[in-house]
């Protein structure tokens, strides 16, 4: 009977004394299939038959690379800034190295799928890794309207010239047009301000509405 040692190499056990062993193709380094021959010879060939040779087929399986450590670097949702954003993954174990990426790089507002495949050693003694996918995301920027605020401290006094109000300190991302927002009588006037920018990429708190006065 063939049996795989502590050694990694198929040997024979169970012979009866007095027999010497010798081997062919019991040792291999590659991963494979191989086919490894033992031949037994009597020491006391007067009185005994030399068996025939006992073939086996043995194994050593590809190594499976250890993947555990592999993490993208994506922990939060990237804020859109119009500049390129970028998924990747690092704790590759020895010998495993990138092949490529695919669409682990963006610009835009949006949800991607980032894939990354890997490349082993061209040995054949490594089994090829699954690739590894990451949903990630770019969200909406959300722009600091803090400092905006209507250019109107107290009513304005009645002189025959049209007064008007509007919004101060907008941020460069952000413009507006009014409604309602210039008059040269006496009364009390409410303005609202339509705000504009780029919906798909920003978000903004809303400006409320004006009641201003001439007296």
């Amino acid at each position: 009977l063939m049996n795989n040692g502590s050694d990694d190499e198929p040997r024979i056990y169970g012979l009866p004394d007095g027999m010497d062993v010798s081997y062919d193709g019991n040792t291999a380094v590659d991963a494979g299939v191989y086919t490894a021959t033992v031949f037994v010879t009597p020491q006391d060939i007067n009185n005994y038959n030399v068996p025939d040779p006992i073939s086996c087929k043995w194994e050593i399986k590809k190594a499976e690379p250890d993947m555990s450590e592999l993490v993208w670097d994506y922990e939060n949702v990237f804020s859109y800034d119009g500049k390129e954003k970028r998924v990747s993954v690092s704790g590759l174990p020895e010998g495993v190295s990138i092949a490529s990426y695919e669409g682990n790089t963006a610009v835009d507002v949006g949800t991607y799928i980032a894939r990354v495949s890997f490349r082993v050693p061209i040995d054949g003694n490594y089994s090829q890794p699954e690739e590894r996918t990451l949903r990630w995301r770019i969200e909406k920027a959300t722009i600091d309207m803090s400092d905006v605020r209507w250019d109107y401290t107290a009513p304005f006094a009645y002189d025959g010239n049209a007064k008007t109000v509007s919004l101060i300190n907008l941020p460069a991302e952000v413009s507006a047009t009014y409604i309602n927002n210039s008059n040269s009588q006496p009364g009390t006037y409410v303005t609202n301000a339509v705000l504009s920018y780029h919906k798909s990429c920003y978000r903004v708190s809303e400006v409320g509405d004006l009641r201003w006065r001439i007296e």
